[in-house]
């Protein structure tokens, strides 16, 4: 299951990188 979007809403961002499964890196932004 991707949740992405539920990710981004709570403040995560991709890196830019894709991990081994294909999947973007999602990093927490702070403030």
């Amino acid at each position: 299951m991707r949740s992405h979007g539920f990710y981004r809403r709570l403040g995560w961002v991709p890196t830019g990188e894709i991990d081994p499964a294909g999947d973007e890196v999602l990093a927490y932004r702070f403030g």
